[in-house]
């Protein structure tokens, strides 16, 4: 019923299995005036991972890496952060150098792009072009098998992370202002469905093309 009456639809395909109409991608709206931006650059960075649910976000492997790279002698400070109210946890996303979240999602999430509004390096997973997200995203992409040497490279080289943490800030303010995704959203709505969409789902492909 949303679907039949809707003027425009905005979605993301890890949640829209079940539309047929094309869409719009739904990007994260972000208020860019709560997020201070800072980047520490120290030599020993303090890596934040901040789980709504570990088992989704892959926390005891990641929790497993950690302690195998300072076994290692990897030197970092590691914060695990749970049930903290949002307002403290900008404060400490705007201290960290380092956020890494989820190792097992489709797409860019909340505190991913929290984290570069807030001048960090991102590490999570997420399939580009499955997902829509933007070719310039500087998060960089995890999976198990990579992560560590992700982790280790991104620990030890200051200036690639003081550079992915750089760009996220440019990337959250071209893509998740939230008065620029406001303006985006009444531009497709005055145009009245003469844009390409973002997404059309496989099934809705095929009607086209046979003039159903």
């Amino acid at each position: 019923m949303a679907e039949k009456y809707a003027d425009l639809i905005l979605s993301q395909p890890g949640y829209a299995q079940l539309q047929t109409r094309p869409y719009m991608r739904a990007n994260i709206p972000l208020d860019m005036s709560m997020f201070q931006y800072n980047v520490p650059g120290r030599k020993r960075p303090l890596i934040i991972h901040a789980p709504s649910n570990p088992l989704i976000k892959g926390t005891d492997f990641i929790k497993r890496t950690m302690d195998e790279l300072q076994s290692e002698g990897v030197e970092f400070d590691f914060q695990p952060v749970e049930n903290m109210p949002n307002p403290e946890l900008r404060k400490l996303l705007t201290s960290a150098d380092i956020v890494v979240d989820e190792l097992y999602a489709d797409t860019v999430g909340v505190l991913s792009t929290e984290g570069m509004a807030t001048g960090n390096a991102v590490l999570t997973h997420y399939p580009a072009d499955f997902a829509g997200v933007p070719k310039d995203c500087p998060a960089v992409n995890i999976t198990e098998k990579n992560l560590k040497d992700i982790l280790r490279n991104v620990i030890l080289d200051v200036a690639w992370r003081c550079d992915l943490a750089e760009r996220g800030r440019k990337f959250v303010e071209t893509n998740n202002d939230s008065i620029k995704i406001v303006r985006d959203t009444l531009s497709y709505l005055e145009q009245g469905q003469t844009f390409r969409y973002d997404f059309y789902p496989d099934f809705h492909q095929k009607a086209l093309i046979k003039g159903s």
